[in-house]
């Protein structure tokens, strides 16, 4: 009696570990199908086949996507992922012709679908992924519930971050210093030349009020000029600072 129950226990420790490390080896049966023969489809960016594929996977978690032929131009992308934790069979469907196009403002949101990021705007969409969230850096999150109606429209996300610093080049200062440069340059090249005129004045006539006159408009253009340096400055310091 014991020899027999010994050996009845032999043969199910014996079973069950066949079946748990059948269990551990097992892979599940996946079948990836879309609706155009030519289309490439990856999975963890490895090209697996065109159109329909059946493969077997083990478990763990893989980024599928089909995409157009490379020599159709602007080719659309579907992107999905499956998360495999038995032996069942999946099966994954893509539908060229009813996308959904998706578009942010600013593009290259991140889109997720529930916890998975699926990829980034612009980006086509298969309609049973229609409850999406965008999400970027300094931006506030977006649910969106997509549609046919909601095809063309673009999604504006809000900015929450620091706000934007205005150039230097668009404030009024950096205005203030050029117009300021423009306009004392002008002066002084105006008095220098009135300057020029009566020393030439003097030079032919001998008097000496046409001298006075060389002196005043030199020194006009002379502080004229002074200032136009220090407007420039100024300008190149606040540019430097900004």
């Amino acid at each position: 009696m014991k020899l027999l129950s010994k050996i009845i226990f032999v043969v199910s420790a014996v079973l069950f570990l066949n079946s748990f490390v059948n269990a551990q080896d097992c892979k599940s049966k996946v079948t990836i199908k879309t609706d155009m023969d030519s289309s490439l489809i990856f999975v963890n960016n490895k090209f697996v086949g065109r159109g329909k594929i059946n493969l077997e996977l083990n478990k763990g978690a893989y980024k599928i996507f089909a995409k157009e032929p490379i020599d159709v131009w602007d080719a659309r992308v579907i992107t999905d992922s499956i998360n495999i934790a038995n032996c069942d069979e999946k099966k994954i469907e893509f539908k060229f012709n009813n996308l959904l196009y998706l578009q942010t403002d600013p593009t290259d949101a991140d889109v997720y679908a529930g916890d998975s990021l699926i990829g980034h705007s612009p980006m086509f969409i298969p309609p049973h992924e229609t409850n999406l969230i965008l999400k970027k850096p300094n931006y506030k999150e977006l649910p969106v519930t997509l549609n046919t109606k909601s095809n063309n429209r673009i999604y504006k996300l809000n900015y929450i971050g620091e706000p934007n610093k205005v150039s230097f080049f668009k404030k009024n200062m950096f205005k203030f210093f050029v117009g300021g440069i423009v306009a004392l340059g002008a002066v002084s090249a105006y008095f220098k030349l009135k300057a020029d005129d009566k020393f030439r004045q003097y030079q032919n006539t001998g008097d000496n009020s046409m001298l006075d006159q060389t002196r005043k408009y030199d020194l006009i253009s002379g502080i004229s000029f002074g200032a136009l340096q220090i407007n420039f400055g100024l300008l190149i310091y606040y540019f430097l600072t900004d």
